[in-house]
């Protein structure tokens, strides 16, 4: 990923929250898979470069208001939850593909 490399020579920081990070183990919740996903989640848990957000009732609460807000969008709880943890980090580039967050108003990264 030539995005990732460049971000890292610029040694950017990444924000990332319990919800997502549940979404990664469960897409590769085959047992032939699991070793991918324990590898990358403790990865990110090890990097000083990423910061992950835990999931609490405050946060869920205020992603759940935007999942309700936001019903003319196909936007995932854990899209929702993401919007905001980028809205309180100020954070307008998401390293992502998924144009829901360029729907939400971001820059994506991963076109």
């Amino acid at each position: 990923m030539a995005v990732y490399r460049k971000l890292q020579e610029e040694d950017a920081r990444f924000v990332t929250t319990g919800a997502v990070l549940l979404e990664l183990g469960n897409a590769f919740s085959r047992r032939t898979d699991k070793n991918i996903a324990l590898q990358l989640i403790n990865a990110i848990y090890q990097s000083a470069r990423w910061q992950v957000g835990f999931q609490d009732y405050a946060l869920m609460r205020r992603g759940l208001a935007l999942f309700s807000e936001r019903q003319d969008k196909n936007w995932s709880l854990t899209d929702c939850i993401s919007i905001v943890v980028a809205g309180d980090h100020e954070i307008s580039e998401v390293f992502t593909s998924d144009h829901h967050f360029a729907q939400a108003g971001f820059q994506i990264l991963l076109e």
